[in-house]
């Protein structure tokens, strides 16, 4: 089993349950239920942003991407006059050494894989790659990226017991996700 395929499975449970929330507060049926999600979005971005900037060997991981959708997700809450929450999770504020994150950009790599269906839901609201869903138009114009982040997972070199730091980290991203989607 390759590493994607782990960390797949060891998060399985907290991603379905993740959708489940997400599509259960129907977050794409109104102008009011997309803030909620983009306000929540955007908070999640910006924790791991935050957790992964102080992370070591920061400036070696690919964290292009997460930027870019950050600031995207600022612009958009910007268009539509929405304020972000932004917390911190401190029970999560220890230095992330590069296998926890890796863990953690898995997930918010592979949030970007549903921007494509999400973004034509956008568009049914009105939004548009100019104003309120460029973070949904980034993400699925930019799918090669999420194509060289795996093939950069899987060549990173570990060992057994940093690959479990890996996967922990992975679930704590799922983790901080669930609460500010919770909270919206």
């Amino acid at each position: 089993m390759n590493r994607r395929a782990r960390l797949r499975e060891a998060t399985g449970r907290q991603h379905a349950i993740l959708d489940r929330l997400i599509d259960e507060r129907q977050y794409f049926e109104s102008m009011d239920g997309y803030c909620s999600w983009l306000r929540a979005s955007f908070d999640f971005h910006r924790e791991v942003q935050r957790l992964l900037t102080n992370a070591e060997s920061a400036s070696e991981l690919p964290l292009g991407a997460l930027l870019e959708r950050a600031s995207l997700l600022e612009q958009d809450l910007a268009d539509l006059g929405v304020r972000a929450f932004v917390g911190r999770d401190e029970a999560f504020s220890a230095r992330l050494g590069a296998s926890e994150a890796l863990g953690m950009l898995y997930v918010t790599e592979g949030a970007s894989l549903g921007a494509r269906v999400l973004l034509v839901r956008a568009k049914k609201l009105g939004l548009s790659e100019n104003r309120g869903a460029r973070n949904l138009s980034f993400a699925a114009h930019n799918l090669e990226h999420w194509r060289t982040f795996l093939a950069e997972l899987e060549a990173f070199e570990c060992p057994p017991a940093d690959e479990q730091m890996m996967v922990a980290a992975a679930q704590r991203a799922f983790t901080i996700a669930d609460r500010y989607w919770r909270r919206q």
